[in-house]
């Protein structure tokens, strides 16, 4: 215990020294943009750094792990073997110094979760943008404040909800909580011997719809969640909206949300792109396929040669199949693609951006397989 109060004696005395930190602030930040502050990392090796929009090195590969930057400037970035973590500013210098075994990035506030203590006996609690705490770290689990000002933390065995003074808005009765999505609802699960179930809270813990599920997911912003029903090894998805109202009944093998008014769903092991009705407007006949960002969608078509290309919203290439690897566009235009190993940018006509030459762009690294089938995230 000494020596824990010490090293955080250490790290408090270390972020005071410093000059105050000042949030940055920009009118056209997105969250779903992949240069943030026209910064994205990148993977050299096994070491990240952050490359601007021309693919120049702007902030050295010195970290075992970068997250992107948030609205207020900062990235979580770790070193010594991710055991580590600190916040860097969009220089490269350490506003809050390495001195925590887990991290998250901040969101759209300047409060984040941070976890002190050792790997067998870690400690969750909520930092400013200045290292300080504001919550502290008392407990076993966190996860960030929501836009409504919950965040969900665990005690013991059970999860409850928080505010930003640390005060319990619903108390400790779940097996698990998740984050409050932007409607205001949050999922929740309890299980018993028998069996497991989720559901879906107000911000007063109440039951939103009165209806459990097998298994489900949060909602996104489009107002729909995706709900399961199992039957032995037989799991079947479907949609519901915020109401709690069936609008696609669960029938489908996988199931992606919802983005630019289409889903990408599996049937017979193959993928395919319906509409809110819960009809295909693109037929189940890919290996694999992501979500519609841009009005584009990345795909692995049938075929000998297993390459990925992008379509629009009619099923037709606009990007033809090259790819050994493809994601969905972000926000300002860009999707990060993999050809011979080595990552790179491309714009919506498919040129190259960034030729490639990275281990990885902004998280991505798996040289092979593009996009992770949903029911299995």
């Amino acid at each position: 215990m000494k020596k824990r109060l010490i090293a955080a004696a250490m790290i408090i005395f270390a972020s005071c020294a410093k000059e105050p930190y000042k949030p940055k602030t920009s009118d056209d930040y997105s969250s779903t943009d992949l240069f943030r502050h026209g910064l994205c990392s990148v993977c050299i090796g096994d070491k990240w750094g952050y490359m601007n929009k021309k693919g120049t090195i702007v902030i050295m590969p010195d970290f075992d792990y970068a997250s992107e930057f948030a609205q207020n400037g900062l990235a979580c970035v770790s070193v010594d073997e991710n055991t580590h973590y600190g916040f860097i500013d969009t220089e490269g210098k350490f506003i809050i110094d390495p001195g925590f075994i887990g991290a998250q990035s901040f969101g759209t506030d300047d409060i984040t979760c941070v976890c002190t203590g050792t790997i067998g006996d870690p400690r969750y609690g909520f930092i400013d943008c200045t290292g300080k705490y504001v919550i502290d770290p008392v407990y076993d689990g966190a996860s960030a404040f929501s836009s409504n000002g919950l965040a969900a933390v665990r005690d013991g065995d059970k999860f409850g909800y928080i505010d930003r003074n640390g005060r319990y808005a619903i108390n400790l009765l779940f097996d698990r909580a998740y984050a409050f999505s932007s409607n205001g609802l949050a999922l929740v699960r309890n299980s018993d011997e028998e069996n497991t179930c989720f559901w879906y809270i107000d911000s007063s813990g109440n039951d939103a719809f009165g209806e459990k599920y097998d298994y489900a997911y949060k909602f996104t912003d489009d107002g729909t969640a995706i709900i399961c029903t199992e039957d032995g090894e037989d799991v079947r998805m479907g949609y519901i909206n915020e109401k709690g109202e069936h609008i696609i009944e669960p029938q489908f093998e996988d199931a992606y949300h919802f983005s630019e008014g289409l889903a990408c769903v599996y049937d017979n092991d193959r993928a395919g792109f319906i509409d809110m009705s819960g009809e295909y407007v693109i037929e189940p006949k890919y290996i694999t396929a992501e979500f519609f960002s841009n009005g584009l969608a990345p795909v692995l078509p049938e075929g000998d040669v297993k390459k990925y290309g992008y379509i629009d919203s009619s099923g037709a290439y606009v990007i033809e199949p090259k790819f050994d690897a493809a994601h969905s566009f972000t926000t300002d235009g860009y999707a990060v693609v993999c050809e011979n190993g080595m990552f790179g940018v491309i714009d919506s006509s498919g040129a190259y951006v960034i030729e490639p030459q990275f281990d990885g762009i902004d998280g991505h690294t798996d040289k092979y397989m593009s996009m992770v089938r949903p029911g299995n995230r």
